[in-house]
């Protein structure tokens, strides 16, 4: 079963040089089907964070950081607060990751 959620991405390392509408929405694209530009965001009122809306797939593992210019940035997704650190996926934590206890089980 497909879901698809629109959701806020915040990305609180991002360089304020940045901060406009072609970039974030080329990031966004990396991560899942860009939607729009947050206007405090353009007008640069928030100068801690960008925040930029997509639509994402949950039946895929969640992005959790980017590469820019040689540097890993941190992606923030509002509202989603059970993402698994290991395998990525929204729905459960690590502690409980189908996937970690298969891998585990393999290296036993």
């Amino acid at each position: 079963m497909l879901v698809h959620l629109i959701v806020w991405l915040r990305f609180p390392e991002l360089n304020m040089v940045y901060h406009n509408e072609a970039v974030l929405m080329a990031i966004g694209s990396m991560i899942g089907n860009p939607i729009r530009v947050d206007r405090n965001t353009m007008e640069a009122s928030r100068g801690h964070f960008a925040c930029i809306c997509v639509e994402i797939n949950l039946n895929w593992p969640l992005v959790g950081k980017f590469s820019l210019d040689d540097k890993w940035h941190r992606i923030e997704y509002e509202g989603l607060h059970l993402i698994c650190t290991h395998c990525g996926c929204y729905g459960h934590k690590k502690d409980s990751c189908a996937s970690r206890v298969l891998s585990d089980e393999g290296t036993a």
